[in-house]
């Protein structure tokens, strides 16, 4: 009697103890990220410097990406409501060259400075 209990109890342990294993999709996931932070607030790069932007330019980093998406979306933002028309390539050399003439500004400034300076800026 006690080698069958023994033996139950085994195969019960034995059962529960099994493994199971579990194959994870990257792209999946990726894309569940994505539709995860579309909703998501943007991060706000209106303080960083121009100093930093250039460098990041020059670089050609992800940094640079992300603040010219920033940029590009504070456009948009400028122009909510109102038709406002801009090349996004003519933005973006107007930026570096305001940056490059004023480090200390930051990159809010510059995107400030541009929806000021009129639609024919670029």
């Amino acid at each position: 009697m006690n080698r069958i209990a023994l033996t139950a109890l085994l195969c019960l342990f034995a059962g529960l103890g099994h493994a199971t294993f579990e194959i994870k999709d990257p792209a999946a996931e990726a894309m569940n990220d994505l539709e995860k932070a579309d909703g998501a607030a943007t991060i706000n790069l209106e303080n960083t410097a121009c100093s930093e932007y250039a460098s990041s330019r020059e670089k050609s980093s992800d940094a640079y990406w992300s603040a010219l998406t920033w940029l590009i979306e504070y456009m948009d933002a400028a122009g909510a409501g109102q038709s406002v028309d801009y090349d996004p390539d003519a933005m973006a050399r107007w930026i570096d060259n305001y940056c490059r003439e004023h480090p200390r500004h930051s990159l809010g400034n510059a995107a400030e400075a541009f929806v000021k300076s009129g639609p024919d800026s670029g």
